[in-house]
């Protein structure tokens, strides 16, 4: 499995940017220089583990939020997390979840085929 590493860094990027964080802030609570995090966020440099775990925690991102179009299973693991939680409603509470998840769905598609502004 081949990692893309620029996807990865647009994550950590959307997460730092979030969070209200610049480089230097984020780069400073990891424990490395901005232009290395900077590199990361690029796609250029491929950060190790212990860069991968500093970065989930200064940025309060899970590592599988992380690194998701690089795992093949996170579409499943969802699926099963969503089965789970639906298992524990009653009819009338899945249908509502039913309904809502239909039309946030259909907004957020719309929202994606706009333009901004």
């Amino acid at each position: 499995m081949e990692l893309n590493y620029r996807d990865i860094g647009d994550r950590i990027r959307a997460a730092r940017q979030k969070r209200g964080m610049t480089q230097d802030v984020a780069s400073e609570l990891v424990g490395i220089s901005a232009s290395h995090l900077g590199n990361i966020e690029n796609g250029k440099t491929k950060p190790g583990l212990k860069t991968i775990v500093a970065l989930s925690d200064a940025l309060d991102i899970s590592i599988d939020e992380m690194l998701c179009s690089s795992m093949r299973r996170r579409n499943k693991i969802i699926q099963s997390d969503i089965s789970m939680l639906l298992d524990e409603c009653t009819v009338a509470e899945a249908s509502i979840i039913l309904a809502t998840v239909r039309t946030l769905t259909q907004k957020l598609r719309e929202a994606q085929r706009s333009p901004i502004g």
